[in-house]
């Protein structure tokens, strides 16, 4: 529910691809094994089977504890699964995060790896803008198509994907 003062809700999600110097099987193991996952994420137990249950054990500022559910699993191709993580701030009230990340590899022709990360669900308020800078490895912001017909944005904003962040993490884990 909303307070009469504050805009309504939309849903937004952010979309990331890249090609990785790495085979396919290598990028799902990044993906895929616990220990290989917290190189580059947080520490975990991710057992990648449809319903199975995991938690990343983050420190507060990386968001504390984050259950996750497989939802999709596919090695060494897809896997998707939901990540649900809440906070209680100083003034008693609670933040949740309840979205889902999915992950679909594809192998090039020269032996890399293409991923397309995808995090859906995202609840920004409705009034909430999209302008960031473009360049390559990108994130893309794509809103639902309810919210493009309001707002008449003829495409979607890109962002960077700072240097140091997935792509780079997932190499030096794979």
């Amino acid at each position: 529910m909303t307070q009469p003062d504050m805009p309504a809700p939309k849903l937004a999600s952010l979309h990331l691809e890249c090609d990785l110097d790495a085979p396919i099987e290598k990028v799902w193991r990044a993906l895929s094994e616990p220990a290989l996952l917290a190189q580059w994420l947080l520490p975990n137990d991710i057992a990648p089977e449809t319903g199975a249950h995991f938690t990343r054990a983050g420190a507060a500022d990386q968001g504390g504890t984050i259950d996750c559910e497989i939802l999709e699993s596919d090695p060494p191709r897809h896997l998707r699964f939901s990540w649900r993580a809440s906070e209680t701030r100083a003034d008693g009230t609670q933040d949740t995060l309840d979205t889902v990340v999915t992950f679909e590899l594809e192998p090039t022709a020269d032996g890399r790896t293409h991923l397309r990360l995808v995090h859906d669900g995202f609840v920004v308020a409705s009034d909430y803008r999209f302008d960031l800078p473009a360049e390559e490895p990108e994130i893309v912001v794509l809103l639902p198509p309810a919210a493009i017909a309001r707002r008449r944005i003829r495409k979607p904003r890109r962002a960077t994907f700072a240097r140091r962040s997935l792509p780079t993490l997932m190499r030096l884990a794979a």
